[in-house]
């Protein structure tokens, strides 16, 4: 028997149903939800689900292989964070997520007698209607959870950007209203940075001897201090210039303030910045 398969009808609901898995799964790991990356990344998504029909008759192997590189590809688009480990874990649940989803659908269409099994993968007769209803629930679902993302965004975060030895940086901060980490010194907040947001501000033995603390080596570098906190000592430096800008606002601060590099895994809820409430009053 042969069957039609539609490109545009396939990439369509694969774009639909990425979309949504993307959302939940960067929702699920507390990451920042941005809509252009996730847009594009469900387009990559798309274009994958119609490239994968030439890969129907290639080894299992192969295929494996190369639907878990697309995978990080679009984990890579869409998660904003550059620490490899953070979208790792984003693949994982998203393969997890979609996998939930691909479910209930093939659930679906078994029930209604519409789909095909082919090759491994399935494909669902869809009516024009069937396939614009799914639209329509998508968009449903996309404006209200990002208007409501939005402006949680706007009102918890807010953009830091600083110079330091001729790098700039810019890094999403989590206000915290009870972050009272200051210079014992200068009285100077401390902004909190995650240490993989500063790999091109530091160097890998850099950041090997601040881990350590290792004060003593040739690799610490210059301009360091190190200020004792909640767990144990932490090393911060001051950036020649640090910019504020609140999420939805187009006022910018520049404010004295140090930064501290925290090693600790995950997320400030979903940034990778920790800015005290002082600087943004």
């Amino acid at each position: 028997m042969t069957y039609t398969i539609y490109a545009d009808v396939l990439f369509v609901l694969n774009f639909a149903i990425d979309f949504i898995c993307m959302c939940a799964s960067l929702y699920i790991c507390r990451l920042k939800r941005r809509v252009f990356p996730i847009i594009l990344s469900s387009v990559a998504g798309g274009v994958y689900s119609v490239f994968a029909l030439y890969l129907v008759n290639t080894p299992f192997l192969i295929q494996t292989i190369v639907h878990i590189f697309a995978l990080f590809i679009m984990c890579l688009i869409s998660t904003p964070s550059s620490d490899i480990k953070t979208i790792l874990k984003a693949e994982l649940l998203f393969l997890g997520v979609s996998a939930f989803a691909g479910g209930i659908v093939s659930v679906i269409f078994s029930y209604l007698g519409k789909y095909v099994f082919e090759s491994g993968s399935i494909y669902a007769d869809v009516s024009p209607l069937s396939l614009l209803s799914f639209v329509l629930f998508t968009a449903a679902f996309s404006i209200p959870f990002f208007v409501k993302t939005g402006k949680r965004i706007a009102y918890k975060t807010a953009s830091v950007s600083l110079d330091y030895k001729s790098t700039k940086k810019r890094v999403d901060a989590f206000i915290d209203t009870g972050n009272l980490l200051s210079d014992p010194i200068s009285g100077d907040g401390i902004i909190l940075i995650k240490h993989t947001e500063l790999s091109d501000v530091f160097k890998e033995e850099q950041m090997e001897a601040l881990k350590a603390l290792d004060v003593l080596s040739e690799s610490f570098p210059t301009g360091i201090r190190l200020v004792p906190w909640e767990k144990g000592l932490l090393p911060v430096f001051r950036p020649d210039n640090t910019v504020i800008k609140l999420f939805g606002t187009s006022e910018k601060k520049t404010v004295s303030a140090l930064i501290g590099i925290d090693f600790s895994s995950g997320s400030f809820g979903g940034s990778f910045g920790l800015l005290p409430s002082c600087y943004i009053n």
